[in-house]
């Protein structure tokens, strides 16, 4: 019988920065094993959602900051816009992108856990 490998969530080569915003070795692979150990992947990423609801929770939290951090800038560009200020705005608009794709597939990570059985 195939044993799923442990990981621990911290391994003593992670910081706390890379610890803090990926849920990475929190969920399982469904997709391999037989069924039975498909069944139980399964089972394991479902008692993870109160994790991965956190993780989530904390990517809103970092696209509301860099939302009112764009807003903010775009309120500072009034007229002429020198090249920092259109710099800085791109890069804030990027970061809230893919803050927002990573929200999207978490949250639809999520729901699926949540509401299929």
């Amino acid at each position: 019988m195939k044993t799923w490998p442990r990981r621990a969530l911290a391994s003593p080569g992670d910081s706390l920065i890379q610890r803090f915003p990926w849920p990475r070795g929190l969920l399982r692979d469904v997709l391999r094993g037989s069924p039975l150990e498909r069944a139980a992947a399964y089972r394991h990423n479902r008692a993870q959602l109160g994790l991965l609801l956190a993780h989530t929770v904390r990517w809103s939290a970092i696209l509301t900051t860099l939302l009112v951090l764009l807003q903010i800038v775009s309120q500072a560009a009034s007229g002429a816009e020198p090249p920092l200020v259109t710099v800085l705005g791109s890069a804030l608009g990027l970061g809230a992108a893919l803050c927002a794709a990573v929200v999207a597939v978490m949250g639809a990570t999520c729901l699926y856990l949540r509401l299929v059985r």
